[in-house]
């Protein structure tokens, strides 16, 4: 194999791995998101149990 094809099969991996952290960071920040919806709505429902 010549020293170009196997360049090419590197950077074809790279992109590979490249797109699936990609994919992995969207998931991150969906939950991110929902977990921030998820505290806010606790939250709420923990302030009408508070003593004033």
């Amino acid at each position: 194999m010549s020293n170009i094809n196997l360049l090419l099969l590197a950077v074809q991996s790279i992109s590979a791995a490249e797109e699936e952290q990609v994919a992995s960071l969207e998931i991150i920040a969906s939950s991110s998101k929902d977990l921030q919806l998820i505290a806010e709505a606790l939250n709420r429902e923990i302030s009408k149990f508070k003593i004033q």
